[in-house]
């Protein structure tokens, strides 16, 4: 195996565990949502259909890195507005806890954007034979 294929699984690998992690905090939201009084009611509904499409778009990027150029700059762009203003807020109840998870998950995905090489993808990639090349959307 190539150090570029390794780094490439290194990096869906990561891309995988932020989606399940996603998950998890999508499931764990459903007794947060029926614990909560009409005054929070909708912004932890919110909250939890946010964990939800996040775990899709992190498994996303984890199964199509190459052809998620969108994706991308949307879930990093979330990630790091995050954790910059909870940087700025550290003050407010909360933002301690944003920080750690949203900055970790910056974190994670900067280092999966570098393993996979996800900028670098043209509109074809190798696959595997010689010369031979397949459309990036075809190549799994």
């Amino acid at each position: 195996m190539s150090t570029t294929t390794s780094s490439i699984r290194w990096g869906r690998a990561l891309l995988a565990a932020c989606s399940a992690g996603a998950l998890v905090a999508a499931v764990s939201a459903v007794p947060v949502v029926r614990a909560a009084g009409p005054g929070t009611r909708f912004v932890e509904v919110w909250r939890g259909y946010g964990f939800a499409t996040f775990a899709v778009l992190f498994a996303v990027l984890a199964l199509r890195p190459h052809v998620s150029r969108g994706v991308w700059l949307a879930v990093l762009a979330n990630k790091l507005a995050l954790t910059v203003t909870a940087v700025a807020w550290l003050d407010v109840p909360g933002a301690r806890q944003v920080l750690w998870w949203d900055g970790g998950l910056t974190v994670l995905l900067v280092a999966a954007l570098l393993l996979t090489r996800a900028w670098a993808a043209s509109a074809t990639v190798s696959t595997g034979g010689q010369g031979e090349s397949a459309p990036a959307h075809a190549v799994r």
